[in-house]
């Protein structure tokens, strides 16, 4: 099995009063992650809302919770919690309830906009938040070793780092992320986005998986697929909150000589983005290899620690920096290259203005070393 470090992190948390909350896409493995965290816990509580007759029994509950929670129930534990009207009102009266006694809450999300939207403002200083991603390069390598590892990184860039898809084989991962796509896509993005017509939002993440890496304007992919530009930003936004995509922002300090308004889009994962375009060739049949690897690199940093903590950097020149880094109000700033034999250098407008801590190119041969 996978060891996930998120499961770590949290394992801190448990048995505290606060709720724990645990937010990432379908299939990136929470539920596995909460059955490792319940393991030889006694008096668990367990709840699956999209199961019709669990849904039903937690609806119980709600109502008559002195009948299933006393003094001996040490966790609740609410999973696809978003699919229940209301759950963090729910959510805040049993915690407030019940913090007094050893019960501990834990619910988990398959997009951000379903769940933290309806429990951020009720369960305000009462929740540990956490968001699961797909599995990360330096898990992968801890499963099955480094050099193991850093031998698929071809493999990695088609069909990306979903658990199921990680271990399985080419054609397998192609069923299991085409699959998966969808179900991301229908069950989260076009039911809670109130989405009846769902041709205008594929063409929409076709379009973005086209332009990863290259600045997003709204007014030209609203004229390409035939969208207004104020659609076109909500649907951005949903995708987003289903962690499908993210959006990294421009690095600027008001300085006159920079662009600010403007952002760069990635996918969360690089299979998923290959199937909403059904492209899997091999890299050496691909003219898009440089941008995948980028998706990549960043994917994965982010992954370690924050997205806040990233962003790229443009001026009106168009001299670029791939991605800066904001380590405790230090800057690190990073050129992306596929290819080793590449040495492009951080311009100097930026040296001068930023005083970077570190200046590092990042290229298919030494990309491990940034990544665990």
């Amino acid at each position: 099995m996978i060891k996930r470090e998120l499961e770590g992190k949290i394992r801190k948390f448990l048995g505290t009063e606060n709720a724990i909350i645990l937010f990432g896409a379908r299939q990136t493995g929470k539920t596995t992650l909460l059955e490792n965290l319940m393991k030889n816990k006694d008096n668990v509580l367990w709840y699956n809302l999209d199961d019709t007759k669990d849904a039903e029994k937690f609806r119980v509950l709600l109502e008559y919770p002195e009948d299933y929670l006393d003094e001996n129930t040490n966790y609740l534990v609410i999973d696809e919690a978003q699919q229940m009207e209301d759950i963090g009102r729910e959510l805040k009266v049993l915690h407030d309830k019940y913090k007094r006694t050893k019960l501990q809450i834990i619910a988990t999300g398959s997009s951000s906009f379903d769940l933290a939207n309806i429990v951020n403002e009720p369960m305000t200083g009462r929740k540990w938040e956490f968001q699961m991603q797909p599995v990360t390069f330096s898990e992968m390598c801890e499963y099955h070793g480094l050099e193991k590892e850093k031998s698929l990184l071809e493999k990695r860039l088609i069909y990306g780092y979903y658990p199921k898809v990680v271990t399985s084989s080419e054609s397998s991962a192609r069923d299991n992320l085409s699959s998966l796509a969808n179900s991301i896509l229908y069950k989260d993005v076009l039911k809670w986005g109130n989405i009846r017509k769902s041709t205008k939002i594929e063409d929409l993440l076709k379009a973005l998986a086209y332009q990863i890496g290259s600045t997003v304007n709204y007014t030209e992919i609203a004229s390409l697929i035939e969208l207004d530009k104020i659609t076109v930003e909500k649907y951005i936004n949903l995708l987003e909150q289903a962690f499908i995509i993210f959006r990294l922002n421009t690095f600027s300090r008001n300085l006159r000589n920079e662009i600010k308004a403007q952002r760069k889009i990635y996918f969360y994962d690089l299979g998923i983005r290959n199937a909403v375009i059904d492209k899997f060739d091999k890299l050496e049949n691909r003219d898009d290899e440089g941008k995948l690897f980028e998706n990549f690199i960043i994917c994965e940093m982010i992954k370690k620690r924050d997205l806040r903590s990233y962003y790229y950097w443009r001026s009106v020149k168009q001299q670029e920096v791939d991605l800066v880094e904001l380590v405790n109000g230090k800057t690190n700033a990073y050129e992306i290259k596929w290819s080793p034999e590449r040495f492009p250098k951080i311009p100097k407008y930026f040296i001068e203005k930023y005083l970077p801590l570190n200046m590092k190119i990042i290229n298919r041969e030494n990309f491990d070393q940034f990544l665990i």
